[in-house]
């Protein structure tokens, strides 16, 4: 089991305390390609037999005192520059 982000809730939601009120929102997305499109990580092409295990993008977003901060995890081996400027 991964803990990342467990030690960046508690230490945001300490400062929050007292400061009014910290809200939280989670989501999970299922990204799993429908597709064969080719798989990173290979030096040469390789396009995917089938499926494992899914894979998603998660978010955690944190605000308080109309201050937002969102934390966003994808099981991808890398995300190109373009849709990230979005």
């Amino acid at each position: 089991m991964r803990r990342s982000g467990s030690g960046l809730v508690v230490l945001l939601a300490a400062r929050g305390l007292g400061r009014g009120e910290l809200r939280l929102g989670r989501s999970a997305v299922r990204i799993t390609a429908l597709a064969r499109i080719p798989m990173g990580g290979y030096f040469a092409l390789r396009l995917p037999t089938g499926t494992h295990d899914d894979l998603y993008a998660r978010t955690l977003v944190l605000e308080t005192a109309g201050v937002k901060a969102a934390l966003v995890a994808g099981d991808l081996e890398s995300i190109p520059r373009q849709p990230m400027l979005k």
